[in-house]
């Protein structure tokens, strides 16, 4: 297997990037202490499919989201393996997931690519709460899709080679609910400094 680029960083989003100034600032902070940024985001429908901001790159995948409660299961494979395999493709030495829905996505590509993982989480998804239209989608989205993120962040966020979160009640209710040996670094999303 090819070497990992040691500076390579690749951070994965589920929006199309545009709007969220946190995952900008990091990227930002990143691309200017000298580290090569690729940001994976989905679709926004306007926007192009790969283009740069800076000094980073992004790539925008032809999806709404990662989740794979979201797939019929039948395109488990045909569509997020595939993603796997995109996002691997970048061999980075380092896969900053955001948030529960890219952290099953980049954990596979750290894996295959004996890269470390950071997981970043903005908000507490164990107790997210999810808008349905009709009964069948509220029960799908009670009893599967809302445990879905909590078993992932269950499995893998423990596992993961840097934690990093919003503030600090946030971390301290990580750290207490998933047994995490270390509290979660707290990164506030604050303007730059002027």
């Amino acid at each position: 297997m090819m070497e990992n680029n040691v500076k390579k960083v690749c951070m994965v989003v589920s929006n199309p990037f545009v709007n969220d100034s946190r995952v900008q600032r990091e990227a930002q902070s990143l691309a200017n202490n000298g580290y090569d940024v690729t940001v994976f985001a989905t679709e926004g429908g306007k926007f192009k499919e790969e283009g740069r901001v800076g000094r980073i790159t992004v790539k925008r995948l032809r999806v709404k989201n990662y989740a794979l409660t979201h797939l019929k299961f039948w395109k488990v494979y045909t569509v997020f393996y595939k993603l796997v395999g995109i996002i691997s493709a970048e061999r980075a030495a380092i896969y900053h997931a955001h948030d529960a829905d890219t952290l099953l996505l980049c954990f596979l590509a750290a894996r295959r690519n004996k890269a470390k993982l950071v997981y970043d989480f903005h908000e507490y998804w164990r107790a997210k709460n999810y808008f349905s239209k009709n009964i069948f989608e509220f029960l799908w989205t009670r009893l599967v899709k809302k445990y879905e993120y909590r078993l992932i962040e269950k499995l893998i966020a423990p596992r993961a080679d840097a934690l990093i979160t919003v503030n600090d009640s946030l971390a301290e209710k990580f750290e207490k609910d998933y047994r995490i040996k270390e509290k979660p670094v707290v990164l506030f999303n604050a303007p730059p400094y002027v």
